[in-house]
């Protein structure tokens, strides 16, 4: 099965998630989140990185993951 985490490069722990994100998926799917920084472990342990932005996938580049998407390799 899938696992799917979320976390962000400037994310700081335990806030909840972003009013666009509730309004795109609806508070239902967000329910208890809670953000928290992008780590070294979690990079390692993804088979996918996805980026909203390619602002957000260029740091990416060079952590573990197999693959970036989109504009990633």
């Amino acid at each position: 099965g899938w696992v799917v985490t979320s976390a962000g490069l400037a994310a700081a722990p335990g806030m909840p998630a972003a009013r666009e994100a509730l309004e795109v998926v609806g508070p239902s799917w967000l329910e208890g989140h809670t953000s928290q920084p992008l780590t070294w472990d979690l990079a390692s342990a993804a088979d996918l990185l996805l980026g909203m932005t390619s602002g957000h996938v260029a740091p990416l580049r060079g952590l573990p993951a197999r693959r970036l998407s989109p504009e990633g390799d």
